[in-house]
């Protein structure tokens, strides 16, 4: 059985092999005997006889449990949990936090909370918290904006995050940052 790596490379799975080559061991090994060592009832064999093919039945039937449980045991290369995490992106935070912008819209400055089950062009909505509605989106041309509407249309924004940074009202504002909150337990020990 061929796995591919996570570099691209093929890697041969030493428990299929394994496991192949004891099953045909087992069948070459049944049809060798003759068909009285598989048969329970046999009137004219002694008890020492039975007891030898009770013996051989159970090493036989081990060993194709052994190979059955190392076939089953994950690749310590390619462990499939790891390859299947590596599939499933990360969910989005449950919050953001925008800071460093001055000017008329400070108040786009704070915590913004995700919508839970509202998307937009396949990433979560994000309203500010707070008194005034706006909401944080992923547009139609791939970028993210703040609007008074979760819409994605490209112009439909009050500010919009390009490669150079953040534009608020057609202003580049470099200094707005925005990152996933981390609440802080340290100002909040008034509330607990």
């Amino acid at each position: 059985m061929w796995l591919i790596g996570a570099q691209g490379a093929r890697r041969r799975h030493c428990g299929s092999r394994f496991l192949v080559a004891l099953l045909l061991l087992g069948l070459v090994h049944r049809m060798a005997l003759p068909r009285s060592c598989f048969m329970l009832s046999q009137p004219e064999t002694s008890t020492i006889s039975q007891a030898v093919q009770r013996r051989h039945m159970f090493a036989v039937g081990g060993a194709h449990a052994a190979a059955l449980l190392i076939a089953a045991v994950e690749d310590p290369r390619q462990p499939v949990s790891a390859a299947l995490a590596a599939e499933k992106p990360p969910p989005p935070p449950d919050a953001l936090m925008v800071t460093g912008y001055e000017g008329a819209r400070e108040d786009v400055n704070g915590r913004w909370s995700i919508l839970f089950g509202k998307f937009l062009n396949g990433k979560a909505v994000y309203k500010k918290d707070g008194a005034n509605k706006a909401y944080l989106v992923l547009n139609d041309c791939g970028k993210f904006q703040m609007g008074g509407a979760a819409s994605g249309q490209c112009d439909a924004g009050f500010a919009v995050k390009s490669e150079d940074g953040w534009a608020v009202d057609g202003k580049g504002a470099p200094e707005m940052k925005m990152k996933p909150y981390v609440p802080s337990y340290s100002k909040d020990r008034d509330l607990l």
